[in-house]
């Protein structure tokens, strides 16, 4: 089971790098660098978690916010433009569209891999126990 979500996590990693790059975001390159992830488990390889880090303002410029731009203004850019001709910050999703829908990725094939795992536990169980009485 720890192979595969770290090989998920792998796979949504490099995603996160392509979608920074795509968007061109950062000019010091401190947010593509500052990526990693882990995942947790315990010694029999149940996985608890994985883990995604970046710098903090990677956050920020997921959701357009940041330096006088405040959350609850992001949906009114366009009249505060209209308004007043200042352009507010625009969001880049390069975290909320590659990370949520992996995750439910993660999540089916958990579940695929779990349904399989119970189906043969379950057949084990009934090979070693059912008795035919003829």
């Amino acid at each position: 089971m720890y192979e595969m979500v770290y090989s998920w996590a792998k796979f949504v990693d490099n995603d996160l790098g392509k979608s920074i790059s795509k968007k061109k975001i950062g000019v010091t390159g401190a947010l593509l660098a500052s990526r990693k992830f882990r995942v947790e488990a315990n010694s029999a390889d149940d996985v608890h978690k994985a883990v995604f880090t970046f710098l903090n303002y990677g956050k920020f410029i997921d959701m357009g916010v940041g330096r006088g731009q405040k959350i609850g203004d992001v949906k009114g850019n366009q009249t505060i433009y209209k308004e007043t001709g200042i352009k507010g910050r625009k969001a880049k999703k390069w975290y909320s569209k590659v990370i949520f829908p992996e995750a439910n990725t993660l999540a089916k094939l958990l579940a695929e891999n779990y349904g399989i795992q119970i189906s043969n536990s379950i057949t084990e169980s009934l090979d070693d126990s059912i008795i035919l009485s003829i």
